[in-house]
Protein backbone atom coordinates (compact mmCIF):
# COMPACT_ATOMS: atom_id res chain seq x y z
CA UNK A 1 0.00 0.00 0.00
CA UNK A 2 2.65 2.37 0.92
CA UNK A 3 4.47 2.53 -2.04
CA UNK A 4 1.34 2.36 -4.51
CA UNK A 5 0.55 5.24 -2.72
CA UNK A 6 3.76 7.35 -2.35
CA UNK A 7 4.37 6.50 -6.09
CA UNK A 8 1.20 8.29 -6.83
CA UNK A 9 1.24 11.23 -4.54
CA UNK A 10 4.47 11.60 -6.71
CA UNK A 11 3.51 11.43 -9.85
CA UNK A 12 0.12 13.69 -8.89
CA UNK A 13 2.00 16.63 -6.69
CA UNK A 14 5.48 16.20 -8.22
CA UNK A 15 6.92 19.71 -7.12
CA UNK A 16 5.07 19.14 -3.68
CA UNK A 17 7.68 19.30 -0.54
CA UNK A 18 8.59 15.72 1.15
CA UNK A 19 7.37 17.21 4.04
CA UNK A 20 3.52 17.12 2.86
CA UNK A 21 3.59 13.56 0.52
CA UNK A 22 4.38 12.46 3.75
CA UNK A 23 1.51 13.82 5.33
CA UNK A 24 -0.42 12.83 2.62
CA UNK A 25 0.66 9.18 2.43
CA UNK A 26 0.16 8.83 6.20
CA UNK A 27 -3.79 10.44 6.02
CA UNK A 28 -4.10 7.54 3.12
CA UNK A 29 -2.77 4.72 4.59
CA UNK A 30 -4.27 5.42 7.72
CA UNK A 31 -5.92 2.69 10.58
CA UNK A 32 -8.66 4.85 9.75
CA UNK A 33 -9.24 4.85 6.13
CA UNK A 34 -7.78 1.30 5.69
CA UNK A 35 -10.45 0.48 8.32
CA UNK A 36 -13.59 2.36 6.06
CA UNK A 37 -11.95 0.77 2.69
CA UNK A 38 -11.72 -3.43 4.80
CA UNK A 39 -15.88 -2.45 5.90
CA UNK A 40 -16.60 -0.82 2.34
CA UNK A 41 -15.42 -4.31 0.80
CA UNK A 42 -17.44 -6.30 3.95
CA UNK A 43 -13.68 -7.58 5.02
CA UNK A 44 -14.99 -8.11 8.71
CA UNK A 45 -17.08 -11.42 7.70
CA UNK A 46 -13.87 -13.36 6.17
CA UNK A 47 -11.61 -12.47 9.04
CA UNK A 48 -10.73 -15.56 11.46
CA UNK A 49 -10.51 -15.25 15.12
CA UNK A 50 -10.88 -16.91 17.88
CA UNK A 51 -14.44 -16.87 19.80
CA UNK A 52 -13.37 -14.45 22.03
CA UNK A 53 -12.60 -12.05 19.97
CA UNK A 54 -15.16 -12.14 17.92
CA UNK A 55 -17.72 -12.19 20.89
CA UNK A 56 -15.88 -8.90 22.26
CA UNK A 57 -16.38 -6.99 19.11
CA UNK A 58 -12.94 -7.97 17.30
CA UNK A 59 -14.90 -7.89 13.70
CA UNK A 60 -15.55 -4.26 14.05
CA UNK A 61 -12.06 -3.35 15.74
CA UNK A 62 -10.45 -0.80 13.29
CA UNK A 63 -7.10 -1.89 14.10
CA UNK A 64 -8.03 -5.54 12.99
CA UNK A 65 -9.58 -4.45 9.85
CA UNK A 66 -7.10 -2.43 8.72
CA UNK A 67 -4.88 -5.13 8.73
CA UNK A 68 -6.90 -7.00 7.07
CA UNK A 69 -7.30 -4.81 4.25
CA UNK A 70 -2.97 -4.32 3.71
CA UNK A 71 -3.35 -8.48 4.08
CA UNK A 72 -5.64 -8.46 0.82
CA UNK A 73 -3.67 -6.06 -0.51
CA UNK A 74 -0.16 -7.58 -0.04
CA UNK A 75 -1.80 -11.06 -1.51
CA UNK A 76 -2.66 -9.63 -4.42
CA UNK A 77 0.68 -8.05 -4.73
CA UNK A 78 2.30 -11.63 -3.71
CA UNK A 79 -0.16 -13.69 -6.19
CA UNK A 80 -0.65 -11.05 -9.18
CA UNK A 81 1.72 -8.21 -9.61
CA UNK A 82 2.18 -4.90 -9.14
CA UNK A 83 0.09 -4.17 -11.13
CA UNK A 84 -3.15 -5.78 -10.61
CA UNK A 85 -2.46 -4.64 -6.62
CA UNK A 86 -2.36 -1.03 -8.14
CA UNK A 87 -5.33 -1.21 -10.31
CA UNK A 88 -6.94 -2.59 -7.02
CA UNK A 89 -5.75 0.04 -4.59
CA UNK A 90 -6.98 3.04 -7.21
CA UNK A 91 -10.19 1.00 -6.87
CA UNK A 92 -12.55 3.44 -5.15
CA UNK A 93 -14.37 1.51 -2.50
CA UNK A 94 -18.04 2.22 -1.17
CA UNK A 95 -20.90 0.09 -0.05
Amino acid sequence: MGLIVCENLFLLFPNSSEGNLAKSKAYIVSESALADAAQALGLEEFVQMSAGEAASGGRRRRSILADAFEAVIAAVYLDCGIRVARRVCETPFSR
